[in-house]
């Protein structure tokens, strides 16, 4: 049996996931934290943080740590375009344009915006 805890340093519950894996198998698990409101409130700009990713036996020894840096955004920001991952490598696509979703972010209840 092996456990994957991830955990956003300073703003997340820990999530965790047992699973019982044969040797070199491969298993692929999206994990959601819980993010805890009153530290993610305090988020006034784009910030950086640190996600932790814990694997380990379930005798309580890591075998693995991994740390990857994340960007947070405050409820008042936004990202103008974004990168797709590419298929089936590590390169990323073209940008996607998120600039049509200004009018539902600044003025939800519209409607103009609604339609």
């Amino acid at each position: 049996m092996s456990c994957v805890a991830p955990v956003i340093e300073g703003f997340s519950a820990q999530a965790v996931h047992t699973v019982e894996l044969d040797y070199k198998q491969e298993v692929a698990k999206k994990l959601l934290q819980t993010l805890l409101p009153g530290r993610v409130r305090a988020i006034t700009d784009i910030q950086r943080a640190t996600l932790h990713v814990i694997a380990g036996d379930l005798d309580g020894e890591p075998e693995r740590h991994d740390t990857l840096p994340i960007v947070c955004l405050s409820r008042t920001s936004s990202f103008n375009s974004v990168r797709r991952p590419a298929a089936g490598a590590d390169l990323l696509g073209p940008p996607v344009d998120l600039s049509h979703y200004y009018g539902a972010w600044a003025t939800p209840y519209d409607e103009e915006v609604n339609r």
